[in-house]
């Protein structure tokens, strides 16, 4: 946020702080009960309110970085939800990946690993590119399906087909869902209904 000249810097954790960020800016926050009525509804704490008091949301934003970039990708899918083009994506991993890199080592330098930048021999930057061009993986998205309540679990396609006969399936777009631990529970489910369907 920005207050007159000077530059004030918040690091969010996650989606929810930022949201939590923007709905404090709708309410009236002179009024005691319209507070704790937003403490209750975003399970914040007192804490969390007078640090978001001093915060000011710009109307827009002039620089890309690490921070807006995860919000950049909710408007996207959000995008492509309404039939926009992929490619009217404004989010140049090229140019976000390395200052984003750089963001992440500079803050674990200076709050858990000193002289990290300095004794680092190996970096490898994986962005929604590299997921796109090298893992073939569907406009860059790491989880496949988006992992919302309602495609996530046993909502995603099943590891054995339910029209193809010996069509099995597996990685992040399938049952039971995303990430690793959702990619090798995958892997061991579509073992499983193999295993049942061959050697049982």
């Amino acid at each position: 946020g920005m207050r007159g000249k000077d530059r004030k810097v918040v690091f969010l954790q996650n989606y929810d702080e930022f949201s939590n960020l923007q709905a404090f800016q709708e309410i009236d926050t002179t009024d005691p009960l319209a507070v704790e009525a937003f403490k209750e509804d975003h399970f914040v704490t007192e804490e969390d309110i007078e640090v978001m008091k001093g915060v000011e949301l710009l109307e827009e934003r002039t620089v890309q970085d690490y921070r807006s970039t995860y919000n950049d990708i909710r408007d996207w899918l959000r995008k492509e939800k309404n039939g926009k083009e992929p490619t009217e994506s404004y989010i140049d991993w090229d140019d976000v990946g390395p200052s984003y890199t750089k963001k992440i080592l500079d803050y674990l330098e200076e709050h858990a690993i000193p002289n990290l930048n300095k004794n680092l021999e190996v970096l490898h930057t994986l962005t929604p590119f590299g997921f796109r061009d090298i893992m073939n993986s569907h406009l860059g998205s790491a989880f496949s399906v988006e992992p919302i309540l309602t495609q996530s679990a046993w909502f995603r396609p099943h590891n054995r087909d339910d029209v193809l006969t010996n069509m099995y399936i597996t990685g992040a777009g399938t049952h039971p869902g995303a990430g690793l631990p959702g990619v090798i529970g995958a892997a061991k489910a579509t073992a499983g209904v193999i295993s049942d369907d061959f050697f049982n």
